[in-house]
């Protein structure tokens, strides 16, 4: 961790499955973008976390460019 760095157009759809490897309950926070609470994966916040052997789809288009 962390994981690859990924680089997105604004304006692009984002679509990536969290398959949670690891140990215990997870989520991908998209720290700095301007995303819905649903897709921002704060566990215990915005979103349930992941528990392990379980999957999440994030699906959202990036609105800036650049992060905060």
């Amino acid at each position: 961790m962390p994981g690859p760095e990924l680089r997105i157009a604004q304006g692009a759809r984002v679509q990536r499955k969290f398959l949670n490897e690891m140990p215990q309950a997870s989520a991908i926070h998209w720290h700095g973008i301007r995303i819905d609470n649903a897709m921002d994966g704060v566990a215990g916040l915005t979103q349930a976390a992941v528990e392990p052997g379980e999957s999440f789809d994030y699906d959202f288009v990036a609105p800036d460019a650049g992060t905060y």
